[in-house]
C-alpha cells in the first residue's frame, strides 16, 4: 500500500537523516503498490531538499507509460506539473 493516494497517483514518502538520493528499492515498492497508477516517491534527508521522483510520462503523458524512466524534481516542479498535467490524469 502507498502512503498517500490521489486520483490517479499512489504516493510513498521517505525522511531519512543522512543520505542525499533516493534507493531504488524505495522506488521498486512504489511502483508495485502503485499498479495502474502513476508512482511518486518524495523523500527528504535532513539538511536536504525535499525531492520527487516520478516517471517521465508523468511529465509528459505522450510519452510511453514506462516506470524504468524517471525524473527527479523539486517539491515545487511537481506541483506545478501536476497541476498542469490534471486533466490527462483523469
Amino acid at each position: 500500500m502507498c502512503d498517500i493516494a490521489i486520483p490517479n497517483h499512489a504516493i510513498e514518502c521517505k525522511h531519512y537523516k543522512k543520505g542525499n538520493w533516493y534507493k531504488k528499492d524505495w522506488w521498486d515498492q512504489v511502483c508495485e503498490s502503485a499498479k495502474n497508477n502513476i508512482p511518486v516517491l518524495i523523500f527528504k534527508f535532513n539538511h536536504v531538499p525535499t525531492r520527487v521522483v516520478v516517471p517521465i510520462y508523468a511529465i509528459n503523458p505522450e510519452f510511453e507509460r514506462d516506470n524504468d524512466s524517471v525524473a527527479v524534481l523539486s517539491m515545487d516542479q511537481w506541483l506545478d506539473i501536476l497541476k498542469k498535467n490534471w486533466s490527462f490524469y483523469g
